[in-house]
């Protein structure tokens, strides 16, 4: 519960940040604020190399593990920030500056976030973690809205949500219990290094399914046209989130016994979930135009055809969102999720670069769409697959060693 609570309330500031600063900046400094903080999700995600996740499984194994992985979670960032924010400084001049310099801040301090919650994760304190999700979360969206309403500034707005992640951190490191045995930092990375970068690949094709896009979107068509899109992903993000929250999350906790037994309860949450999902976009679809005008106003009328292909293509998508625990975590088969992954993101990219550059937010609702279609089919494959329901029908209840494949906390 607290953990689907917690997903809930980061998708809504999420949305609150796209909505509030939609209303606030003109459109071409909200598409540099959206792709900033699109790049900032993916480059905190390469630089974390997954070492949450090892964490998570090891802190209570190895005596002094905390305080190494705490240590590494601040020194880490830091001495990253020391090489990147310097030659920023002397490559890049004018306004273009301040954004580079405030995109690699939010990433830094994305990644000692992430890094931390390995510390919670693995002392089984879901609550906290919960807890620190809202708590960095809801000030980003809090702060980035209101200097974006203060100052008119994309620059400024980024820099605000930047202290968010700082907030959650420094929850983390309070709600992480205390130890005084020490381990040397290279034993930490020797022992939690193998387990994270073999989900490392999965995790960030997973990430770069949700945000590459905006980012692209950007580079090859205009700002203005990352803004309309973002609109679009901000409600298709809103209904993933109560697939996410079922799938992930207490899904992955009731599938890693019996494999037949888990496959009946992706299919039983499925038959509950996809209904509910394809009225929501037929919803959006219809009323999604209505909506836009209220959140943003008559600028982001282009957004509007995006929106309604996107919230298709996210429905889509809500399938993989529940079967993917089922093929990590009941069929201990992470290599599927990660070829699903990367799959989705090579024809992501692909046709985005194609129709993108004429068509903007629209070809890119059009590519994401598609690639999220071929996701869900494939998924579907995968669930009704003759071989892997007669693998899944001979396999055992896994041992505590082989749970090291997981899906991310968040």
């Amino acid at each position: 519960m607290w953990m689907s609570a917690s997903k809930a309330g980061a998708a809504f500031a999420g949305a609150a940040i796209v909505f509030g600063t939609s209303r606030l900046l003109i459109p071409a400094d909200r598409g540099h604020l959206a792709t900033a903080l699109a790049a900032a999700n993916i480059a905190a995600a390469i630089l974390s190399g997954s070492l949450w996740l090892g964490t998570s499984i090891e802190v209570r194994r190895h005596q002094g593990m905390l305080n190494a992985a705490r240590n590494f979670a601040l020194i880490y960032p830091a001495l990253i920030g020391l090489l990147a924010l310097p030659l920023v400084i002397i490559v890049i001049s004018g306004d273009s500056q301040w954004l580079w310099l405030w995109t690699i801040s939010a990433a830094l301090a994305l990644t000692c976030y992430s890094l931390l919650q390995g510390l919670v994760l693995g002392s089984a304190d879901i609550r906290g973690l919960a807890t620190g999700e809202i708590v960095r979360s809801w000030p980003s969206a809090l702060l980035c809205v209101g200097v974006a309403g203060a100052t008119g500034s994309a620059i400024w707005a980024l820099a605000a949500w930047t202290l968010g992640p700082v907030l959650g951190s420094i929850y983390l490191v309070v709600r992480a219990e205390a130890s005084n045995i020490g381990m040397k930092l290279r034993n930490y990375l020797r022992i939690v290094g193998p387990q994270s970068l073999r989900a490392h690949g999965g995790n960030i094709l997973g990430l770069l399914a949700l945000r590459l896009d905006i980012v692209l979107v950007a580079a090859v068509s205009s700002a203005t046209e990352a803004a309309y899109y973002s609109m679009a992903v901000a409600f298709g993000e809103l209904m993933w989130v109560l697939s996410s929250a079922r799938g992930t999350v207490h899904l992955s906790e009731q599938i890693q016994g019996d494999p037949k037994l888990a496959r009946a309860q992706v299919i039983r949450v499925l038959k509950r979930l996809m209904p509910f999902m394809a009225g929501l976009a037929l919803f959006l679809v219809i009323f999604g135009g209505f909506a836009v005008e209220i959140f943003a106003g008559e600028a982001y009328e282009p957004a509007i055809w995006p929106l309604r292909i996107t919230v298709v293509g996210c429905t889509m998508f809500a399938v993989a969102h529940v079967v993917m625990p089922y093929l990590v975590a009941g069929l201990r088969r992470p290599g599927l999720m990660t070829a699903i992954g990367g799959l989705t993101v090579t024809i992501n990219v692909v046709l985005i670069l194609l129709l993108a550059p004429s068509m903007g937010a629209l070809g890119a609702a059009i590519a994401s769409s598609i690639a999220y279609a071929v996701a869900a089919a494939v998924c579907t494959l995968l669930l009704v697959n003759p071989w892997l329901r007669a693998k899944a029908s001979s396999m055992h209840p896994e041992s505590g060693d082989e749970q090291s494949a997981r899906t991310p906390p968040l």
